[in-house]
Protein backbone atom coordinates (compact mmCIF):
# COMPACT_ATOMS: atom_id res chain seq x y z
CA UNK A 1 0.00 0.00 0.00
CA UNK A 2 1.38 3.42 -0.97
CA UNK A 3 1.78 5.63 2.09
CA UNK A 4 -0.23 8.87 1.95
CA UNK A 5 1.70 12.05 2.78
CA UNK A 6 -0.20 15.29 2.48
CA UNK A 7 2.82 17.60 2.57
CA UNK A 8 6.59 17.48 2.41
CA UNK A 9 8.37 20.50 3.84
CA UNK A 10 11.93 20.12 2.68
CA UNK A 11 14.38 21.92 4.95
CA UNK A 12 17.73 20.36 4.07
CA UNK A 13 20.27 23.18 4.10
CA UNK A 14 23.96 23.51 3.68
CA UNK A 15 26.28 26.42 3.03
CA UNK A 16 29.90 26.96 2.07
CA UNK A 17 30.76 27.11 5.77
CA UNK A 18 28.86 23.89 6.54
CA UNK A 19 28.69 21.76 3.38
CA UNK A 20 27.74 18.14 3.08
CA UNK A 21 30.80 16.04 3.96
CA UNK A 22 31.60 14.87 0.44
CA UNK A 23 30.19 14.22 -3.01
CA UNK A 24 28.98 10.77 -2.02
CA UNK A 25 26.89 12.21 0.81
CA UNK A 26 25.43 14.72 -1.62
CA UNK A 27 24.54 11.95 -4.05
CA UNK A 28 23.02 9.79 -1.31
CA UNK A 29 20.88 12.68 -0.11
CA UNK A 30 19.69 13.40 -3.64
CA UNK A 31 18.80 9.73 -4.16
CA UNK A 32 17.03 9.46 -0.80
CA UNK A 33 14.83 12.52 -1.29
CA UNK A 34 14.07 11.87 -4.96
CA UNK A 35 13.02 8.29 -4.22
CA UNK A 36 10.85 9.47 -1.33
CA UNK A 37 8.84 11.60 -3.75
CA UNK A 38 8.31 8.58 -5.97
CA UNK A 39 6.94 6.18 -3.35
CA UNK A 40 4.51 8.46 -1.53
CA UNK A 41 1.42 10.35 -2.59
CA UNK A 42 2.29 14.01 -2.07
CA UNK A 43 -0.22 16.82 -2.50
CA UNK A 44 1.99 19.72 -1.37
CA UNK A 45 5.66 20.59 -1.84
CA UNK A 46 6.82 23.56 0.22
CA UNK A 47 10.13 25.44 0.17
CA UNK A 48 11.45 23.12 -2.46
CA UNK A 49 15.22 22.73 -2.71
CA UNK A 50 15.42 21.47 -6.25
CA UNK A 51 19.14 20.71 -6.08
CA UNK A 52 18.35 17.82 -3.74
CA UNK A 53 15.18 16.60 -5.44
CA UNK A 54 15.43 16.88 -9.18
CA UNK A 55 17.45 15.17 -11.82
CA UNK A 56 17.19 14.68 -15.61
CA UNK A 57 14.89 11.72 -15.01
CA UNK A 58 12.26 13.85 -13.29
CA UNK A 59 8.73 12.41 -13.43
CA UNK A 60 5.26 13.54 -12.32
CA UNK A 61 4.62 13.31 -8.56
CA UNK A 62 1.35 11.53 -7.90
CA UNK A 63 -1.47 13.96 -7.16
CA UNK A 64 0.65 17.05 -6.58
CA UNK A 65 -1.74 19.97 -6.06
CA UNK A 66 0.35 22.70 -4.41
CA UNK A 67 3.87 23.78 -5.37
CA UNK A 68 5.77 26.44 -3.42
CA UNK A 69 9.40 27.02 -4.25
CA UNK A 70 12.26 29.43 -4.50
CA UNK A 71 14.14 29.55 -7.78
CA UNK A 72 17.91 29.60 -8.02
CA UNK A 73 20.32 28.29 -10.63
CA UNK A 74 18.15 25.17 -11.00
CA UNK A 75 15.11 27.17 -12.10
CA UNK A 76 14.58 25.16 -15.29
CA UNK A 77 14.04 22.02 -13.20
CA UNK A 78 11.55 23.77 -10.91
CA UNK A 79 9.55 24.94 -13.91
CA UNK A 80 9.86 21.49 -15.47
CA UNK A 81 8.36 20.01 -12.31
CA UNK A 82 5.41 22.37 -12.68
CA UNK A 83 5.00 21.34 -16.33
CA UNK A 84 4.99 17.64 -15.47
CA UNK A 85 2.28 18.13 -12.84
CA UNK A 86 0.20 20.62 -14.81
CA UNK A 87 -2.84 18.32 -14.86
CA UNK A 88 -3.08 18.20 -11.04
CA UNK A 89 -1.64 21.47 -9.76
CA UNK A 90 -4.10 23.85 -8.09
CA UNK A 91 -1.69 26.46 -6.71
CA UNK A 92 1.79 27.63 -7.70
CA UNK A 93 3.94 30.04 -5.68
CA UNK A 94 7.31 30.89 -7.25
CA UNK A 95 9.81 33.22 -5.57
CA UNK A 96 13.22 34.30 -6.83
CA UNK A 97 15.91 36.91 -6.34
CA UNK A 98 17.74 35.77 -9.46
CA UNK A 99 17.30 36.42 -13.16
CA UNK A 100 14.51 34.14 -14.30
CA UNK A 101 13.16 33.00 -17.64
CA UNK A 102 9.59 31.95 -16.88
CA UNK A 103 8.69 31.04 -20.45
CA UNK A 104 9.16 27.34 -19.73
CA UNK A 105 6.30 27.53 -17.23
CA UNK A 106 4.03 27.92 -20.25
CA UNK A 107 5.92 26.31 -23.12
CA UNK A 108 7.72 22.98 -23.41
CA UNK A 109 11.06 22.54 -25.16
CA UNK A 110 9.35 21.29 -28.32
CA UNK A 111 7.26 24.46 -28.50
CA UNK A 112 3.99 22.95 -27.27
CA UNK A 113 2.01 25.03 -24.80
CA UNK A 114 1.29 23.78 -21.29
CA UNK A 115 -2.20 24.09 -19.83
CA UNK A 116 -2.97 24.03 -16.11
CA UNK A 117 -6.71 23.21 -16.16
CA UNK A 118 -7.21 23.14 -12.36
CA UNK A 119 -4.83 25.91 -11.30
CA UNK A 120 -6.78 28.57 -9.38
CA UNK A 121 -3.94 30.44 -7.64
CA UNK A 122 -0.71 31.74 -9.18
CA UNK A 123 1.78 33.85 -7.20
CA UNK A 124 5.11 35.03 -8.56
CA UNK A 125 7.67 37.22 -6.82
CA UNK A 126 10.94 37.93 -8.58
CA UNK A 127 13.53 40.66 -8.91
CA UNK A 128 14.81 40.12 -12.43
CA UNK A 129 13.26 38.99 -15.68
CA UNK A 130 15.27 37.49 -18.50
CA UNK A 131 15.15 39.45 -21.74
CA UNK A 132 14.16 36.25 -23.54
CA UNK A 133 10.78 36.50 -21.83
CA UNK A 134 10.10 39.98 -23.09
CA UNK A 135 8.79 38.88 -26.47
CA UNK A 136 5.27 38.02 -27.56
CA UNK A 137 5.95 34.36 -28.15
CA UNK A 138 2.76 32.82 -26.76
CA UNK A 139 0.20 33.39 -29.50
CA UNK A 140 -2.76 31.10 -28.95
CA UNK A 141 -1.67 29.87 -25.52
CA UNK A 142 -4.31 29.73 -22.76
CA UNK A 143 -2.34 28.27 -19.85
CA UNK A 144 -4.55 29.22 -16.88
CA UNK A 145 -8.22 28.95 -17.94
CA UNK A 146 -9.61 28.69 -14.39
CA UNK A 147 -7.40 31.13 -12.51
CA UNK A 148 -9.13 32.84 -9.57
CA UNK A 149 -6.24 34.53 -7.75
CA UNK A 150 -3.25 36.16 -9.45
CA UNK A 151 -0.52 37.88 -7.44
CA UNK A 152 2.47 39.38 -9.23
CA UNK A 153 4.68 41.06 -6.65
CA UNK A 154 7.23 42.44 -9.09
CA UNK A 155 7.67 42.91 -12.83
CA UNK A 156 5.12 41.28 -15.11
CA UNK A 157 7.14 38.40 -16.58
CA UNK A 158 5.91 38.44 -20.19
CA UNK A 159 5.36 40.92 -22.99
CA UNK A 160 1.83 39.90 -23.86
CA UNK A 161 -1.41 39.04 -22.08
CA UNK A 162 -0.82 35.29 -21.89
CA UNK A 163 -1.49 35.05 -18.12
CA UNK A 164 -4.88 36.76 -18.48
CA UNK A 165 -6.23 34.74 -21.39
CA UNK A 166 -9.31 32.63 -20.89
CA UNK A 167 -9.86 33.47 -17.21
CA UNK A 168 -11.83 36.70 -17.44
CA UNK A 169 -14.94 34.90 -16.20
CA UNK A 170 -13.15 33.25 -13.24
CA UNK A 171 -10.61 35.81 -11.97
CA UNK A 172 -11.66 37.10 -8.53
CA UNK A 173 -8.50 38.56 -6.97
CA UNK A 174 -5.71 40.48 -8.70
CA UNK A 175 -2.62 41.96 -7.07
CA UNK A 176 0.02 43.36 -9.39
CA UNK A 177 2.59 46.12 -9.75
CA UNK A 178 1.90 48.81 -12.32
CA UNK A 179 4.49 50.58 -14.40
CA UNK A 180 4.56 52.06 -17.88
CA UNK A 181 5.44 48.84 -19.71
CA UNK A 182 2.73 46.64 -18.21
CA UNK A 183 0.13 49.38 -18.60
CA UNK A 184 0.92 49.67 -22.30
CA UNK A 185 0.55 45.89 -22.63
CA UNK A 186 -2.80 45.81 -20.81
CA UNK A 187 -4.14 48.62 -22.98
CA UNK A 188 -2.82 47.10 -26.19
CA UNK A 189 -4.55 43.78 -25.55
CA UNK A 190 -7.66 45.35 -23.98
CA UNK A 191 -7.31 42.99 -21.03
CA UNK A 192 -9.76 44.92 -18.88
CA UNK A 193 -12.40 45.82 -21.41
CA UNK A 194 -15.84 46.68 -19.96
CA UNK A 195 -17.62 43.65 -18.42
CA UNK A 196 -14.55 41.46 -19.08
CA UNK A 197 -14.12 40.39 -15.43
CA UNK A 198 -17.57 40.01 -13.84
CA UNK A 199 -16.31 38.15 -10.74
CA UNK A 200 -13.43 40.46 -9.86
CA UNK A 201 -13.75 41.17 -6.13
CA UNK A 202 -10.39 42.58 -5.07
CA UNK A 203 -8.06 44.70 -7.15
CA UNK A 204 -4.79 45.66 -5.47
CA UNK A 205 -2.45 48.09 -7.17
CA UNK A 206 1.15 48.67 -6.15
CA UNK A 207 4.18 50.53 -7.44
CA UNK A 208 7.74 49.47 -8.04
CA UNK A 209 10.02 51.86 -6.18
CA UNK A 210 12.09 52.74 -9.24
CA UNK A 211 9.03 53.30 -11.41
CA UNK A 212 7.40 56.16 -9.52
CA UNK A 213 8.08 58.55 -12.39
CA UNK A 214 6.35 56.38 -14.99
CA UNK A 215 3.43 58.83 -14.90
CA UNK A 216 3.59 62.59 -15.44
CA UNK A 217 1.48 63.01 -12.32
CA UNK A 218 -0.69 61.07 -9.93
CA UNK A 219 -3.88 62.08 -11.74
CA UNK A 220 -2.71 60.25 -14.87
CA UNK A 221 -2.33 57.08 -12.89
CA UNK A 222 -5.70 57.46 -11.25
CA UNK A 223 -7.44 57.87 -14.59
CA UNK A 224 -5.81 54.68 -15.83
CA UNK A 225 -6.60 52.78 -12.63
CA UNK A 226 -10.25 53.76 -12.70
CA UNK A 227 -10.53 52.82 -16.36
CA UNK A 228 -9.37 49.24 -15.80
CA UNK A 229 -12.60 47.96 -14.33
CA UNK A 230 -14.89 50.89 -13.61
CA UNK A 231 -17.83 48.66 -12.72
CA UNK A 232 -15.90 46.14 -10.64
CA UNK A 233 -16.53 45.94 -6.90
CA UNK A 234 -13.00 47.07 -6.01
CA UNK A 235 -12.11 46.22 -2.44
CA UNK A 236 -8.48 47.18 -2.07
CA UNK A 237 -6.57 50.09 -3.53
CA UNK A 238 -2.81 50.64 -3.67
CA UNK A 239 -0.39 52.33 -1.38
CA UNK A 240 -0.21 55.47 -3.46
CA UNK A 241 3.18 56.70 -2.34
CA UNK A 242 3.45 59.14 -5.25
CA UNK A 243 0.65 61.21 -3.69
CA UNK A 244 2.50 62.12 -0.51
CA UNK A 245 3.36 65.70 -1.54
CA UNK A 246 0.05 66.92 -2.98
CA UNK A 247 -2.46 64.15 -2.31
CA UNK A 248 -5.89 65.71 -2.45
CA UNK A 249 -6.11 66.77 -6.14
CA UNK A 250 -5.23 63.24 -7.21
CA UNK A 251 -7.21 61.49 -4.49
CA UNK A 252 -10.29 63.46 -5.43
CA UNK A 253 -10.45 61.29 -8.54
CA UNK A 254 -11.21 58.32 -6.30
CA UNK A 255 -14.71 59.67 -5.78
CA UNK A 256 -15.49 58.15 -9.17
CA UNK A 257 -14.77 54.68 -7.76
CA UNK A 258 -17.53 54.53 -5.16
CA UNK A 259 -17.20 50.78 -4.62
CA UNK A 260 -13.83 51.00 -2.85
CA UNK A 261 -14.06 49.38 0.58
CA UNK A 262 -10.43 49.33 1.74
CA UNK A 263 -7.93 52.03 0.82
CA UNK A 264 -4.20 51.95 1.58
CA UNK A 265 -2.36 55.26 1.14
CA UNK A 266 0.39 54.69 3.67
CA UNK A 267 2.52 57.73 2.80
CA UNK A 268 -0.27 60.27 2.50
CA UNK A 269 -0.84 63.10 4.97
CA UNK A 270 -4.55 63.89 5.41
CA UNK A 271 -5.93 66.56 7.66
CA UNK A 272 -9.03 65.67 9.67
CA UNK A 273 -11.08 67.90 7.36
CA UNK A 274 -9.76 66.27 4.20
CA UNK A 275 -10.38 62.84 5.71
CA UNK A 276 -14.04 63.62 6.44
CA UNK A 277 -14.67 64.82 2.89
CA UNK A 278 -12.76 61.85 1.52
CA UNK A 279 -14.75 59.33 3.58
CA UNK A 280 -17.95 61.05 2.50
CA UNK A 281 -17.02 60.61 -1.18
CA UNK A 282 -16.51 56.84 -0.76
CA UNK A 283 -19.78 55.54 0.74
CA UNK A 284 -18.62 51.90 1.00
CA UNK A 285 -15.23 52.64 2.57
CA UNK A 286 -14.70 50.63 5.76
CA UNK A 287 -10.92 50.71 6.26
CA UNK A 288 -8.39 53.47 5.67
CA UNK A 289 -4.64 52.89 5.99
CA UNK A 290 -2.83 56.24 6.13
CA UNK A 291 -0.64 58.50 8.21
CA UNK A 292 -2.16 59.89 11.41
CA UNK A 293 -4.64 62.70 10.65
CA UNK A 294 -3.77 66.24 11.65
CA UNK A 295 -6.01 69.04 12.94
CA UNK A 296 -4.62 71.98 10.99
CA UNK A 297 -7.14 74.29 9.35
CA UNK A 298 -9.67 74.69 12.20
CA UNK A 299 -11.99 77.63 11.38
CA UNK A 300 -10.82 80.76 13.23
CA UNK A 301 -14.13 81.39 14.95
CA UNK A 302 -14.27 77.87 16.46
CA UNK A 303 -12.76 77.43 19.92
CA UNK A 304 -11.11 74.24 21.08
CA UNK A 305 -13.94 73.70 23.54
CA UNK A 306 -16.57 74.15 20.85
CA UNK A 307 -14.84 72.00 18.24
CA UNK A 308 -16.70 68.73 18.93
CA UNK A 309 -20.13 70.34 18.67
CA UNK A 310 -19.13 72.23 15.53
CA UNK A 311 -17.86 69.04 13.84
CA UNK A 312 -20.90 67.01 14.90
CA UNK A 313 -23.46 69.58 13.75
CA UNK A 314 -21.65 70.37 10.48
CA UNK A 315 -20.63 66.93 9.17
CA UNK A 316 -22.56 64.12 10.89
CA UNK A 317 -23.40 61.62 9.67
CA UNK A 318 -20.88 60.53 7.02
CA UNK A 319 -19.24 57.22 6.22
CA UNK A 320 -21.86 54.95 7.71
CA UNK A 321 -19.72 51.92 6.84
CA UNK A 322 -16.41 53.41 7.92
CA UNK A 323 -14.97 51.48 10.88
CA UNK A 324 -11.17 51.52 11.03
CA UNK A 325 -8.24 53.89 10.61
CA UNK A 326 -4.96 52.01 10.46
CA UNK A 327 -2.13 54.43 11.23
CA UNK A 328 0.93 53.81 9.06
CA UNK A 329 3.45 51.82 11.16
CA UNK A 330 6.79 53.28 12.23
CA UNK A 331 5.74 56.90 11.73
CA UNK A 332 5.76 59.79 14.17
CA UNK A 333 2.63 61.58 15.31
CA UNK A 334 1.35 63.64 18.21
CA UNK A 335 -0.60 61.37 20.56
CA UNK A 336 -2.98 64.11 21.73
CA UNK A 337 -3.68 65.34 18.20
CA UNK A 338 -4.37 61.82 16.96
CA UNK A 339 -6.69 61.11 19.90
CA UNK A 340 -8.67 64.30 19.24
CA UNK A 341 -8.91 63.50 15.54
CA UNK A 342 -10.29 60.00 16.03
CA UNK A 343 -12.75 61.15 18.69
CA UNK A 344 -14.05 63.74 16.24
CA UNK A 345 -14.28 61.06 13.55
CA UNK A 346 -16.35 58.95 15.94
CA UNK A 347 -18.78 61.86 16.26
CA UNK A 348 -19.43 62.02 12.52
CA UNK A 349 -18.92 58.37 11.47
CA UNK A 350 -21.52 56.34 13.40
CA UNK A 351 -19.75 52.98 13.09
CA UNK A 352 -16.14 54.10 13.45
CA UNK A 353 -14.78 52.04 16.33
CA UNK A 354 -11.08 51.30 15.94
CA UNK A 355 -7.78 53.09 15.43
CA UNK A 356 -4.73 50.89 14.96
CA UNK A 357 -1.43 52.22 16.29
CA UNK A 358 1.83 50.44 17.01
CA UNK A 359 2.01 48.02 19.89
CA UNK A 360 4.52 50.28 21.64
CA UNK A 361 2.16 53.28 21.46
CA UNK A 362 -1.07 51.48 22.24
CA UNK A 363 -1.13 51.92 26.01
CA UNK A 364 -0.29 55.64 25.97
CA UNK A 365 -2.74 56.25 23.13
CA UNK A 366 -5.53 54.55 25.05
CA UNK A 367 -4.76 56.65 28.10
CA UNK A 368 -4.97 59.79 25.98
CA UNK A 369 -8.34 58.67 24.57
CA UNK A 370 -9.71 58.08 28.06
CA UNK A 371 -8.36 61.39 29.29
CA UNK A 372 -9.94 63.39 26.47
CA UNK A 373 -13.32 61.65 26.76
CA UNK A 374 -13.43 62.88 30.35
CA UNK A 375 -12.93 66.51 29.24
CA UNK A 376 -16.03 68.75 29.24
CA UNK A 377 -15.93 69.21 25.47
CA UNK A 378 -16.38 65.44 24.87
CA UNK A 379 -18.21 64.43 28.05
CA UNK A 380 -21.64 64.91 26.47
CA UNK A 381 -20.83 62.14 24.01
CA UNK A 382 -18.86 59.96 26.45
CA UNK A 383 -21.17 56.87 26.35
CA UNK A 384 -21.15 56.81 22.58
CA UNK A 385 -17.41 57.43 22.23
CA UNK A 386 -16.55 54.80 24.82
CA UNK A 387 -18.71 52.19 23.13
CA UNK A 388 -17.50 52.88 19.62
CA UNK A 389 -13.81 53.12 20.37
CA UNK A 390 -13.31 50.69 23.22
CA UNK A 391 -15.39 47.92 21.64
CA UNK A 392 -13.15 48.18 18.62
CA UNK A 393 -10.04 47.82 20.72
CA UNK A 394 -11.43 44.79 22.52
CA UNK A 395 -12.42 43.21 19.20
CA UNK A 396 -8.91 43.62 17.79
CA UNK A 397 -7.23 42.36 20.95
CA UNK A 398 -9.44 39.28 20.93
CA UNK A 399 -8.36 38.53 17.38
Amino acid sequence: MTPAVSEIYQDVRYTDSAPLEDDNEDRYMTLLVSQLYRIVEVTTLSDLNCALVMNPGLAPIGNLAHLTCGIDGMCSLVLRLAQLNAMTLQTIDIRSSYEVDLSSLIREDDGKYVEYPYLHKLEMSHSYISASCKVSAFKGAVPFPNLRRLCLYAYYPFDDDVIFRGNGSTLEHLNMAFYSGVIAMLQRHRVFAPTSHPKLRTFTYSFLSNERMAFDNASDFMRFALSIAPGAPVRVFPSLCIFKDTPMPALSLLSGCVSIQILSIFDVHLSFWDAVLFIKSLPLLSDLNALAPTLGGIPQDITEAGLPEYVHSTYAPVGKRFRRWMVTPYTRYDNAELATSVLLLALVCPNFDYTAVSKESRESFMEEIKSQIAEPRFSKHAPRLSRLLFDGWQEQQAQ
